[in-house]
């Protein structure tokens, strides 16, 4: 979803890690009309909150989570673009496969070429 107004732009972004990957986090393509668009991450879970997303296996929990998130937010926000990781040393719900969820938004202003 985009939504322009006054000159700024919103892009609506969600991203998922399953547990032991990383993912990279950008808002735009690092071209000119986008290098002003920062993250601004607005909800994040490290665990698991249904069975289909990142099966392996079978599951103990279906709901459970951390604090890692947290760590996502503050190294994403205000940032162009970041890497996040849903570590498989952190184990919040033991026996479960977990993995990293992220809903963000792009904001800034739209430049043009």
């Amino acid at each position: 979803m985009i939504t322009v107004s006054m000159g700024s732009v919103s892009v609506s972004g969600h991203s998922v890690t399953c547990g032991g990957s990383q993912s990279n986090l950008q808002c735009g393509d690092n071209t000119a009309s986008m290098s002003l668009q920062v993250i601004v991450v607005s909800w994040a879970n490290y665990g698991r909150r249904d069975k289909t997303t990142c099966p392996d296996g079978p599951l103990h929990l279906l709901s459970a989570s951390a604090d890692s998130p947290f760590t996502c937010i503050h190294r994403c926000n205000w940032q162009n673009s970041c890497t996040v990781e849903a570590p498989s040393s952190v184990d919040p719900c033991h026996g479960t496969y977990e993995y990293l969820e992220v809903f963000f938004t792009c904001q800034g202003k739209l430049l043009k070429q």
